[in-house]
């Protein structure tokens, strides 16, 4: 995506399955051309700390990522619907954080 015109900086993430260990992530990666853009100080200040002081990310010149546990809402579920219901509120939760470094003033998400 980075390639494209007028696009600096890409995030993609998504919901993972651990089966070694039964837990789910949320897991994301950001690129980016743009290099007044410091991928360790974004996710980091993006995404915060768990509560052992360690960072869910970080990064170098022009690439970073993170792994954020879904804790008491992990586990496979059958039911489709509970699937689209902790996307959905996982999902806002990280454009929500993303948002906010991005444009503070309108950093809200309409809700659906």
């Amino acid at each position: 995506m980075v390639t494209e015109d007028n696009v600096h900086t890409a995030v993609v993430y998504g919901i993972v399955h651990d089966e070694d260990e039964d837990l789910e992530l949320v897991v994301g990666s950001l690129r980016t051309t743009k290099l007044t853009l410091d991928p360790d100080e974004f996710i980091k200040e993006a995404f915060g700390q768990d509560t052992q002081g360690r960072f869910f990310g970080g990064g170098r010149s022009l690439a970073g990522g993170f792994e954020i546990p879904i804790g008491f809402l992990s586990g496979l579920n059958e039911n489709p619907d509970y699937a689209k219901l902790k996307w959905n509120a996982y999902d806002t939760q990280i454009k929500q954080k993303l948002l906010r470094l991005v444009n503070p003033e309108n950093s809200v998400i309409p809700s659906r």
